[in-house]
C-alpha cells in the first residue's frame, strides 16, 4: 500500500476511534452517521490488512498494529493542522477539537483543574483531555509524544522538546491535632521516628530525592501507608498517628479539608519545580502557541 492509496479522512476517523473506543461517540464528534463511521473502519481494516480495533466488554480495544500506527498518524494530523493554522490566527471560540494535557498528580490538583475551567470559558466547544503522567523521564517522554502539553518535574532533552517553568512549591509536614509533633518544634530524628504516608508510584524520581534528604542525616524514614495519589494524604493522616511530607499548596488544602496541622520540615527539602513540556513539532502551530501561552498565564496567577 502506498500513501496515495490512503484517504486522509480515514486517518482522522482512525485517530478518533483509537481515542474514544466508540463508533457512536466518534460519529457525534465528527458529525457523521454511525454507519458512515463503521464503513470508514471497514475500509481502514481492508487497507491495513488488520482489524485495528476489536470490540470487547470495555469498548473497542486497539490491536498491536493500531498501537504502532497511532503515534505517526497523530503526528501527521497535527503537522497538517499546524500547516493550516500557520496561515491564520487561531480562534479558540470556534475550536471544536481536543486539548490534550498529561500531568503529574500535583499538577492535576493544583493547576489542571483550574486550567480546564478557564479553557472551557475560552473555548466552550473543545474537549479537554487530562491524563496522568508519572514523575520520571521515561513516562514524561512517552506522554510528550502523545499529548500537546505535559506537566511534570522530570526533565527532557531540549533538542526535541521545549520546556518552561510552570509551578514552584515548598514542602510541609502534616500530622493530626494532638500528635507528638504538635507539641512544638521538632528535629529530623523526631520526624523520622514516625510512619509516613506516601504516594507510591513505580520509578518516581521525586521519591528518590526525598529519601536522599533523610539519608544525608544517616536516617531512613519508615513507610507506613502507600497510596496512589497524594490527594488522599490528608484524610489518612487525620485519622492515624502517621505523618506525610507533601507540598505546601496540598498541605494547606489538607488542613482546610481535614483539619490536619502543618509545619515546615526540619530538613532542607529541594523545592518542587514543575515544568511545562511540549514537542518541538508544535512550535509553528497557532493553536499550540495559544494553548501554552494560556497555560503559563494561568499558572502565573496561582
Amino acid at each position: 500500500m502506498q500513501l496515495k492509496d490512503v484517504d486522509l479522512n480515514l486517518l482522522i476517523v482512525f485517530h478518533q476511534l483509537f481515542t474514544e473506543k466508540s463508533v457512536s461517540a466518534v460519529a457525534a464528534q465528527l458529525g457523521l452517521t454511525q454507519p458512515a463511521v463503521s464503513n470508514a473502519l471497514a475500509r481502514l481494516r481492508h487497507q491495513f490488512g488488520d482489524p485495528l480495533l476489536v470490540r470487547t466488554g470495555k469498548g473497542m480495544e486497539p490491536t498491536p498494529r493500531a498501537l504502532d500506527l497511532v503515534v505517526p498518524v497523530r503526528e501527521a494530523l497535527e503537522g497538517m493542522a499546524a500547516a493550516v493554522e500557520g496561515a491564520r490566527r487561531f480562534d479558540p471560540s470556534t475550536y471544536a477539537g481536543d486539548f490534550s494535557i498529561a500531568s503529574v498528580d500535583y499538577g492535576t490538583q493544583v493547576f489542571a483543574a483550574v486550567f480546564a475551567q478557564r479553557l472551557r470559558e475560552w473555548s466552550p466547544r473543545a474537549l479537554v483531555r487530562i491524563v496522568r503522567v508519572h514523575a520520571n523521564e521515561r513516562d514524561t517522554l512517552s506522554k510528550a509524544r502523545e499529548c500537546q502539553l505535559v506537566i511534570s518535574d522530570a526533565h527532557l532533552s531540549p533538542v526535541t522538546y521545549s520546556s518552561a517553568p510552570l509551578l514552584t512549591d515548598d514542602w510541609r509536614v502534616i500530622f493530626r491535632p494532638g500528635h507528638a509533633l504538635d507539641q512544638g518544634p521538632f528535629d529530623v530524628h523526631a520526624l523520622a521516628s514516625h510512619g509516613f504516608v506516601v504516594s507510591r508510584v513505580h520509578d518516581d524520581e521525586r521519591r528518590q530525592v526525598t529519601d536522599d534528604v533523610f539519608a544525608a542525616f544517616g536516617l531512613r524514614r519508615r513507610i507506613a501507608v502507600t497510596i496512589p495519589n497524594s490527594a488522599y494524604c490528608g484524610a489518612i493522616v487525620a485519622k492515624t498517628s502517621h505523618v506525610a511530607l507533601i507540598t505546601a499548596r496540598l498541605a494547606e488544602r489538607a488542613a482546610a479539608e481535614h483539619g490536619v496541622r502543618l509545619a515546615r520540615p526540619p530538613i532542607p527539602v529541594p523545592p518542587m519545580r514543575v515544568l511545562l513540556h511540549w514537542h518541538r513539532r508544535h512550535e509553528a502551530s497557532a493553536l499550540h502557541r495559544w494553548l501554552r501561552e494560556r497555560a503559563l498565564e494561568v499558572a502565573a496567577s496561582l
